[in-house]
């Protein structure tokens, strides 16, 4: 009730105050500031938000962990990525002609790392890019399968 109420003040004084734009932002930014001070003191003081304001915590302390999570599956991906690319390069150097397939998806280490985003998270299916690299090489298709199946299971 305290919340609508100020919010009803809030645009009432909006419409009033048109003349002095400078006085009814002031006010208006200082009601906003106590109708966000209220609510943040109505969800510390309610004991409904007890366990979203545990939940809250929960997810912050846990920030830290995701961090380094997201550090090892980048390094991950750099380092079957820096495989791969090294694995395409020699296929492209000894074929004459050139493979617009092989380098779109292996063209640089940028495409590399879309491309193993894209197959962990469904971007595009991971079977095409196997049938790619199995044309290059079968150990370069096992470790495929071995990114895969670490990264998705």
């Amino acid at each position: 009730m305290v919340v609508v109420f100020t919010a009803f003040v809030e645009v009432v004084l909006k419409y009033s105050v048109q003349g002095t734009k400078t006085l009814g932002v002031t006010w208006l930014r200082l009601l906003r500031i106590i109708k966000i001070s209220r609510l943040i003191r109505i969800i510390r003081v309610v004991r409904i938000f007890r366990e979203l304001r545990i939940m809250v915590m929960s997810i912050v302390s846990t920030l830290r962990t995701l961090l380094w999570s997201l550090v090892c599956v980048l390094m991950i991906m750099a380092g079957v990525g820096s495989f791969f690319a090294w694995v395409v390069a020699d296929y492209l150097a000894s074929i004459n002609e050139s493979d617009s397939e092989m380098v779109q998806r292996f063209g640089s280490m940028e495409r590399i790392l879309i491309s193993l985003f894209q197959a962990t998270t469904g971007g595009i299916d991971w079977g095409d890019l196997s049938d790619l690299l199995c044309r290059i090489s079968p150990v370069a298709c096992y470790i495929f399968y071995a990114y895969i199946s670490m990264m998705c299971c």
